[in-house]
Formats: C-alpha cells, structure tokens, sequence
C-alpha cells in the first residue's frame, strides 16, 4: 500500500494511524476532517516514523495550520520528500519548523498563499 486514497474520513485517517511501515503516503485532507484529528495523526510517532515520502493535498477549508507542520517535523525525521499542496492556514513561522529535517531532499509548495520568500529561504537555506 502507497497509502494513496481519495475521500478520507476522521475514522479512515485514524485506521492509516496503525500502518507502523509506511514509506510513502499521499493524503487529500477534506474539509470535513476534525482537526484534533488531524493534530493526533501527526502526533503518532510510531506510525511517522520511516516515513520518507509525505504528499498532503488540502481541499479548502481545512484546517491544516502551523501546529500540524510542526508535527511533521517532530516525528517525520525520516522524511526525504515533503509536497504540500494548497493549504492556506500555513505560515512562515509554522513552516521554517520544517528545518528540522534533516534528511529532506525535495519540498514542493503550491497555492500556499500565506507563505512568502522569506519562509521558504529559511527552510532551504538558499536564495
């Protein structure tokens, strides 16, 4: 399993929570979910752990913010491939926690409207 699924719900995401292997996971977070939700499936160090490949599409609405950028990068420390896709709740400061990882080769962002220049040469370290 790639963990690629369409129309999650909270009970689905919570059931992707027992998955202690996952290398590679493709998400679309819908409106619908509740963010405690959210918030406790990036929490879940056992199940992030050996992640290495993180793809996050977010349907408007969802509450997908600084906090939970910040649980990726607590416990994603694996992580090698980060895309991030229209998710207008993230911000600079939620994103620079993003440098923590230090195993991250490739960061794609698109149609985050609330992250400027400024924030993603913090991550990357470039200009």
């Amino acid at each position: 399993i790639t963990g690629k699924s369409r129309h999650l719900d909270n009970l689905y995401l919570q059931s992707v929570m027992t998955l202690t292997f996952l290398k590679r996971l493709t998400l679309e977070l819908l409106p619908n979910m509740n963010r405690d939700c959210l918030k406790g499936f990036f929490s879940n160090a056992q199940s992030l752990s050996v992640l290495e490949e993180l793809i996050l599409f977010c349907v408007d609405g969802l509450q997908f913010n600084d906090e939970c950028v910040g649980l990726i990068a607590k416990n994603c420390n694996k992580l090698r491939v980060f895309l991030l896709f229209n998710c207008p709740f993230v911000t600079d400061p939620g994103f620079s926690q993003l440098g923590k990882l230090l195993l991250l080769e490739r960061l794609t962002v698109i149609r985050c409207v609330n992250l400027t220049k400024t924030g993603l040469v913090e991550v990357m370290g470039c200009e």
